[in-house]
C-alpha cells in the first residue's frame, strides 16, 4: 500500500462516504464528533484491514459539511489526510463535505463575490486590542448609500474566522445576492469569548461582549465602513452561544437593532438570568417592543441538545405578547 494514494474522506459512486485511519499498532479506534452523532453515538467503531488501515464508510448522508475526529487509543486527533480542518477555540476537527443540491447554496460559484477582510480595533471595555472579520459585498466601494449591517455571533467552541471559513457566509451571502434573493449589505463576525487563551464563566463573559459590543465594536465598525447607524439599518444573529447572545444583547436593546435571529440558541435562565427580569424592559409593554421589532426569529432542531431551552424561550416570549416566528 502506497500511503500518498489514500483519500480521506472520500465520496463513493452510491453518495456513501468512507473515512481512513492508518493506525497499525492501534488496538481499537472510533470516529467521533458530528459524523458520529448523526448515528446517535458519541464515537463510532471503525474496522481494520491486514495492513492497519482503519476505516468506516457512512451511507444515507445528507448533503452538507461536517466535522469529525478520529480517537486512536484514547488520542482524539483530526484526519491526517484531510487538510480540510475547522479550527476552533477548544479543539482543532476536520470537515466532510458531502455534495448535493441541497448544499448549493454555500459552493463556491461563478458569480460577483464580495470581500472578507480581518480588522483589529481597540475595546477599551476589555482592556484588549480584539479581531473581527467582516464582509463587504460586491461593488461595495461603488455605492454612496451606507449599507444595512448584520452583527454574525458565533458559536461557543468558534473563533471570529468560523463563519467564513467553515460556515461560508461570504458564499451564502454571494450566491444569495446574484440571485436577487438578499440585499447588499456589511456582515461583522466578531470573537465572543473576552480571552483566546482561557473561557470564563459564561454569564460574567456574556456580561462583557455585551458592554464591548456597544462600547467597542459599533463604533469602531461606523468608523471604518459605510454602514447605517440607525436601528432599522441594524441586525444582529447567532449560532448556538452566539445564538444566546444575539437574542440577549438585541432584545435588551431595541434602541439599536430591529432585526434579531437566533439559531439553536444557548438562552437559557442560567446563562441570561431570570428571563423576567433580563428582558424586562422587552415585557414591560409588549405594544411599544412589537413595533420596534421589524424582526425576531428562531429556529431550533428538534434533536439538537438545545431544543429544551429554545422552546422555553418561546413560550416566555409567547407568554408576555411579543410578536416572532419560531420554527
Amino acid at each position: 500500500m502506497d500511503r500518498r494514494d489514500v483519500v480521506s474522506p472520500r465520496i463513493n459512486a452510491d453518495g456513501s462516504l468512507t473515512l481512513l485511519c492508518y493506525a497499525p499498532q492501534a488496538q481499537h479506534v472510533y470516529l467521533s464528533g458530528e459524523l458520529a452523532q448523526l448515528r446517535g453515538q458519541e464515537r463510532w467503531p471503525m474496522t481494520v484491514d491486514g495492513q492497519g488501515m482503519w476505516s468506516l464508510t457512512i451511507r444515507d448522508m445528507w448533503p452538507g459539511s461536517y466535522s469529525y475526529n478520529f480517537e486512536i487509543e484514547g488520542a482524539v486527533v483530526a484526519d491526517p489526510w484531510n487538510l480540510d480542518l475547522k479550527a476552533g477555540l477548544v479543539a482543532n476537527r476536520s470537515l466532510a463535505h458531502v455534495p448535493g443540491e441541497e448544499a448549493a447554496f454555500y459552493q463556491l460559484k461563478d458569480v460577483p463575490h464580495g470581500t472578507v477582510s480581518i480588522n483589529v480595533y481597540r475595546a477599551p471595555a476589555l482592556g484588549q486590542l480584539r479581531r473581527a472579520t467582516i464582509y463587504t459585498p460586491p461593488g461595495y466601494s461603488e455605492l454612496d448609500d451606507a449599507y444595512p449591517v448584520l452583527y454574525l455571533l458565533h458559536g461557543m467552541g468558534d473563533t471570529e474566522a468560523s463563519w467564513s471559513e467553515v460556515g461560508y457566509a461570504h458564499l451564502i451571502l454571494d450566491n444569495l445576492l446574484a440571485d436577487g434573493r438578499a440585499r447588499p449589505q456589511v456582515v461583522v463576525m466578531p470573537f465572543g469569548h473576552v480571552h483566546y487563551e482561557r473561557m470564563i464563566e459564561r454569564p460574567e463573559n456574556n456580561r462583557l461582549i455585551e458592554a464591548s459590543l456597544f462600547q467597542d465594536l459599533l463604533p469602531a465598525v461606523e468608523a471604518r465602513y459605510n454602514v447605517r447607524t440607525d436601528r432599522e439599518g441594524r441586525a444582529i444573529a447567532g449560532l448556538s452561544m452566539g445564538g444566546g447572545q444575539a437574542l440577549t444583547f438585541g432584545l435588551r436593546h431595541l434602541d439599536r437593532f430591529a432585526w434579531i435571529g437566533g439559531f439553536a440558541s444557548a438562552v437559557r435562565e442560567d446563562l441570561t438570568g431570570p428571563f423576567e427580569e433580563t428582558f424586562g424592559s422587552l415585557i414591560a409593554d409588549p405594544g411599544v417592543s412589537n413595533e420596534q421589532i421589524q424582526l425576531l426569529w428562531m429556529r431550533c432542531g428538534d434533536r439538537d441538545h438545545l431544543i429544551e431551552a429554545n422552546q422555553a424561550f418561546h413560550s416566555f416570549l409567547k407568554q408576555h405578547g411579543i410578536r416572532h416566528t419560531y420554527t
